[in-house]
């Protein structure tokens, strides 16, 4: 019966030790490597974030539109810029 006990109680330990292991490598992944990984270049979720940015007016400081962002029926957004090129290197154009 003492036998059986003592197989019992390493095979515990060893189950607790495995589960410590584990517990530290998640605490260390969070803590560590988390931002590394969200930032990868192969990570897919930079897509869905970056579909879910919407992008809004840029006024100047006297409340003039320098550019603003029109959705044509089909969803697809478009960038608008009423001035074309005068305040391209101000709001960063982009041709699409």
């Amino acid at each position: 019966m003492k036998k059986i006990n003592r197989e019992i109680a390493v095979i515990t330990y060893i189950f607790m030790f495995l589960f410590l292991i584990m517990a530290v490598y998640i605490i260390y992944f969070v803590v560590h490597d988390s931002e590394k990984v969200l930032n990868n270049t192969y990570n897919k979720r930079q897509e869905i974030w970056a579909k879910r940015v919407v992008r809004g007016k840029i006024l100047s400081a006297d409340k003039k539109e320098l550019a603003k962002t029109s959705t044509d029926s089909k969803g697809k957004e478009k960038r608008v810029y009423p001035y074309k090129g005068l305040f391209a290197h101000v709001v960063g154009k982009v041709d699409q």
